[in-house]
């Protein structure tokens, strides 16, 4: 099989790395991987050739690097893969063994053990770049907590894992970035980390699980998307707890949840912020009175400030027992502005949901919210700050004590309302600022063959967006007209193309963008 290097990337940091360590060659210098591992010394780099490697490996107490290579031909792709399913003992072990004081980089390699571990990690640091891991009980587990050990993905593939894909420990941190994670089964989530940092990566299962669970903190959840999946009873799609959370712009779709499509517990003020995302066709188990509303918000304490839900997007959701969208927390000011519910009135819950009033401790602060044909919109318990929203109608919202004229969806309890019908005029309609940036997004990102390009524009003008590939070349054109101020959405196809990295470049009459769009299949 001829062998060759794939990636410019790799030549640089090898090319640095030559007059400083070793190369060790498989098969070329010696016959096995694990071979090659008994030779490496710090700082050396392991370079496997493309094939697959039925071998159980172990690795060193020290610093060190593992790279594959690609291979393409007229048989197709061949890549560098371990697979552990024939080798006596590989479902007692693991594919990949780190031990303790190993710190590993590895690049461009698959692992495979049918009913068997896939990574099971004591080390300091494992870093994985282009990597996968296929058709294994548990993808990457890190089995000591509290050693601050880092676990930094980039470009990985989790799939047909059987029962989760990646696991973190107390004191741990998890980095990953354009990452899929597939499969799961029983009783535990696809993922679970302590501290992370999580960034366009895609979490999705066909069994009744939670895609992702988050403990310790502090987390970042930014441009991911989650579902389908449909979880158990009392079950979230997600749940984050304890202090300093933040979801941006994320994508929850299709997820059946039997407690919420989200659900953070915090114990402290001002920790929490969930911002534009998207929430569509997130509904809650058939009958289940756990199942509370797409977000689910509770505070541990009783705490002066509570979460910033701001700018996400509700749509064709519902819940069975509390809210169709958003159920706020009792005992903090909830701060919730500038999000849009549409297409809620699926049953008789309302859109947001502030408790009974008897217990109901603090108000909610509800600003610059949108309905449209929901029907009932907020059932209100405490005072509250409910200006300038835009309840459906110009009229605003009906309250039967209150406003028994108003057209717009319902309001119910018994809330001294701060002069909220200011939004009721024939503006109301344009209340929302118009964009101050060019803007150009991909949602989801990365993709499986379909994607919706999200874009803003600051002033009404002729648009065009083009889709090019890796080499520059021109694959398609999906917009070329004009178009008024505010946001926009227009669909990309790409299931006649191969998997890769294409760019969709926005043009104006006086700017430009490009978005980075990662094809998966």
């Amino acid at each position: 099989m001829r062998w060759h290097w794939f990636g410019s990337f790799t030549l640089v940091l090898l090319a640095a790395h030559q007059t400083a360590a070793n190369i060790i060659r498989v098969p070329e210098d010696v016959a096995t991987v694990q071979a090659g591992l008994d030779r490496v010394a710090a700082n050396d780099t392991l370079l496997l050739q493309a094939g697959v490697y039925e071998e159980v490996l172990i690795a060193p107490a020290l610093r060190f690097w593992i790279i594959g290579s690609i291979v393409n031909d007229s048989t197709g792709t061949t890549r560098t893969q371990i697979d552990a399913t024939e080798v006596s003992d590989a479902d007692t072990t693991a594919a990949l063994l780190l031990p303790p004081n190993a710190s590993v980089r590895i690049e461009e390699v698959d692992f495979r053990n049918i009913s068997g571990r896939g990574i099971r990690s004591w080390a300091d640091s494992i870093i994985m770049q282009g990597s996968r891991v296929d058709s294994v009980v548990e993808g990457l587990r890190q089995m000591e907590a509290n050693t601050g050990a880092h676990i930094e993905l980039h470009r990985c593939t989790f799939r047909n894992n059987l029962q989760r894909c990646l696991s973190g420990r107390p004191g741990n941190f998890v980095d990953a970035e354009l990452c899929i994670f597939s499969g799961g089964s029983g009783d535990l989530p696809l993922v679970d980390a302590h501290r992370s940092r999580l960034r366009s990566c895609q979490f999705s299962s066909s069994s009744r699980i939670s895609l992702l669970i988050l403990g310790g903190g502090p987390h970042v959840v930014s441009g991911c998307t989650f579902g389908p999946v449909t979880t158990r009873a009392f079950s979230s799609a997600v749940r984050a707890e304890n202090s300093a959370i933040r979801f941006e712009n994320n994508v929850f779709s299709s997820c059946i949840y039997g407690y919420a499509a989200l659900e953070i517990y915090s114990n402290s003020a001002d920790s929490v912020e969930i911002i534009g995302n998207t929430f569509a066709s997130c509904h809650g188990l058939a009958d289940l009175p756990s199942a509370l509303g797409a977000i689910a918000y509770i505070s541990l304490n009783a705490i002066e400030t509570g979460p910033l839900i701001e700018g996400n997007l509700f749509s064709n959701c519902s819940g069975i027992s509390t809210a169709d969208d958003i159920m706020a927390d009792w005992s903090s000011i909830s701060r919730i502005r500038d999000n849009t519910f549409r297409n809620d009135s699926l049953n008789s819950l309302p859109s947001i949901y502030a408790g009974n009033p008897s217990w109901q401790m603090a108000p909610l602060t509800l600003i610059n919210n949108r309905w449209e044909n929901c029907g009932y919109a907020v059932d209100l318990s405490a005072a509250a700050d409910a200006r300038e929203n835009y309840w459906g109608h110009n009229s605003g919202p009906y309250h039967a004590a209150y406003n028994p004229e108003g057209q717009g969806d319902t309001i119910t309890g018994e809330v001294p309302f701060v002069p909220w019908l200011i939004d009721s005029t024939d503006e109301a309609e344009n209340r929302f600022e118009l964009p101050r940036e060019l803007t150009l997004a991909a949602y989801p990102n990365p993709f499986n063959a379909q994607t919706q390009i999200r874009f803003t524009l600051t002033s009404r003008g002729h648009v065009k967006i083009t889709v090019f590939d890796l080499l520059g070349r021109e694959t398609g054109v999906l917009l070329n007209e004009t178009r008024e101020a505010g946001s926009h959405d227009t669909h990309f196809d790409g299931s006649s193309l191969p998997s890769g990295l294409y760019f969709a470049r926005l043009e104006t009459a006086n700017a430009s963008r490009v978005a980075r769009l990662l094809l998966l299949k």
